[in-house]
């Protein structure tokens, strides 16, 4: 009964420790110093700041070619600045006008990150955009295949793509801590969910060597895409290395 009573007692401690370090396991703000391109190149690039609820300022970008051929508004992943991403971005799509903004804490946004508010913040951002630019298409990576299923959800866009996208973040975290009750966690991110509402044609790219989101989870979100376009799986790329990947960008331009 006491060896009973200790393992339930320290199932209960680690959920308790999870619940709390939760948004740090879901959300890693960063910022890259390093944006060459915007300073090289400022007849190409363009500082973007929008408010957001509770006045909260973020930081964005706009990538103008001379002739664009679509534009594309792209939502990072947990680890990205979506911002200077852009820099590289613009240089494995130089005919797609780009638009990004970091999330709420990361790069120069202020804020702190939450399901909530990058969900609300990415349906404000995207009715901005198409009011100044025009028709978009949305590319979410990771994390921000999520968001930008939302925003697709409740805006009217032309296309949506989604590269390494995960189920939802319940059913990706069970993989780590089968034990880990869903209702504890804090984000869920129902990507699957979200594309339910989706009208716009879906586009998904995923590689069977991802380390961190496994391939039954795109398997499993491209039977809840209502209008699927799209759904291709490589071999040989890990979770880090598709989006940069040359089979993906030649793919992926056909899309636009």
């Amino acid at each position: 009964m006491t060896v009973v009573l200790t393992v339930i007692g320290v199932i209960v401690l680690l959920w308790g420790v999870l619940f709390l370090v939760w948004p740090r396991l879901v959300f890693a703000p960063v910022y890259y110093p390093k944006r060459d391109a915007f300073h090289l190149h400022p007849e190409r690039f363009r500082g973007l700041e929008q408010v957001c609820g509770g006045n909260v300022v973020l930081e964005g970008i706009v990538y103008e070619p001379e002739s664009p051929r679509c534009t594309v508004f792209y939502f990072g992943g947990k680890e990205q600045d979506s911002v200077a991403l852009v820099g590289k971005l613009s240089e494995r799509f130089p005919d797609w006008r780009i638009i990004a903004f970091n999330y709420r804490g990361y790069g120069c946004s202020g804020g702190r990150p939450g399901e909530r508010v990058l969900l609300e913040d990415a349906v404000a951002l995207v009715t901005y955009a198409k009011e100044r630019f025009g028709p978009l298409m949305l590319m979410g990576y990771s994390l921000g295949g999520s968001v930008a299923a939302y925003a697709a959800s409740r805006t009217d866009v032309t296309q949506l793509i989604l590269v390494a996208p995960f189920y939802d973040i319940p059913s990706l975290a069970r993989r780590k801590v089968p034990f880990f009750p869903g209702w504890l966690m804090r984000c869920r991110f129902e990507t699957a969910r979200y594309l339910g509402g989706v009208s716009a044609p879906v586009s998904i790219f995923a590689s069977r060597d991802d380390e961190i989101v496994p391939l039954e989870q795109s398997l499993a979100l491209k039977e809840k895409a209502p209008s699927l376009a799209v759904h291709k799986v490589y071999s040989g790329y890990n979770h880090a290395e598709i989006l940069g990947s040359e089979r993906f960008i030649a793919d992926v331009s056909k899309v636009c």
